[in-house]
């Protein structure tokens, strides 16, 4: 059944292109070059997206790190939240917009909220993180990526095998049982592996790319990735502890992979309400993004 998966998804003709926006704001941060100008006309580009980057940029989340004054102008509200997370904001913003998914039987403003929450929760992880090793701001934003797309390999199967996808989830809410082992009874593969695919046929970074497909088992994941995958791993099992109806995926039995996550970064265990706290601001700010 996973060829009979994969090879649909191989041969469809509308597998969505990352946004244009998205792509132009990666080479242009990439290049080292940019400035606020730039980044800002390049945001300009989508009204949709410069006017809730305005909003964001005078909430409550970003203005009070600011002077207080109203942000009138999309290079003033660059200027405010910074380039890095600009294009987390852009990122998210752009992906979030092309799914849009009638008759599913999970919440897919649920998937995003979720999956915006894991993403800054990367970053809770990582600072938490006493394993000594000094990831670059590449690698931050990487964890960033791979915790907000864990999880969209579960809209592109959805997209394309609807009937398949509804009778997993119908089945799950009916009877239980381990959700991951329905997934790959039902599609053969699981969405972490369709998120890699779609992933790859958008040419993001391996270092994005391999941890967003490999999350739900990091230890198997290749060595130079692992740390990624455990951070993503662990960011998604704290948020779904910590609010487990955002999720499409239910909370898997995650506790000795959890375990392991924790020892192999370093996190104490008493350290883990903090993070919790920190995680429930995460998902706070989420919900000021999601909302559509």
């Amino acid at each position: 059944m996973r060829d009979d998966v994969v090879a649909g998804l191989e041969r469809a003709k509308d597998i969505p292109t990352l946004p244009e926006i998205v792509v132009r704001l990666m080479e242009a941060l990439n290049s080292g070059h940019a400035g606020a100008a730039q980044i800002a006309e390049i945001v300009s580009t989508d009204p949709a997206i410069a006017a809730r980057i305005l909003r964001l940029a005078n909430s409550a989340y970003y203005g009070r790190a600011g002077s207080g004054r109203e942000i009138t102008s999309v290079p003033y509200a660059v200027a405010r939240i910074g380039f890095r997370e600009i294009k987390n904001l852009v990122m998210t913003l752009s992906v979030f917009r092309m799914f849009e998914l009638k008759g599913a039987a999970f919440d897919l403003k649920g998937v995003w909220r979720h999956s915006a929450s894991v993403a800054y929760a990367t970053k809770v992880v990582h600072g938490y993180a006493r394993d000594g090793y000094a990831a670059t701001d590449e690698e931050i934003d990487a964890y960033y990526a791979a915790g907000l797309l864990h999880e969209i390999g579960l809209l592109l199967l959805y997209r394309y095998f609807p009937d398949r996808v509804n009778a997993l989830f119908e089945g799950y809410q009916k009877n239980g049982g381990n959700f991951l082992a329905g997934e790959t009874e039902h599609l053969g593969t699981t969405h972490a592996t369709v998120g890699g695919f779609i992933a790859r046929r958008w040419d993001l970074p391996e270092m994005i790319v391999v941890p967003m497909e490999n999350y739900l088992d990091p230890e198997t994941t290749p060595e130079s990735f692992r740390r990624a995958a455990r951070v993503v791993h662990l960011a998604d099992y704290l948020v779904s502890l910590h609010h487990p109806d955002q999720s499409a995926v239910p909370l898997m039995e995650a506790t000795e992979s959890y375990q392991a996550a924790l020892r192999a970064l370093d996190i104490p265990l008493r350290s883990v309400d903090e993070i919790l706290d920190l995680v429930e601001e995460g998902t706070e700010h989420s919900k000021a993004v999601v909302s559509f």
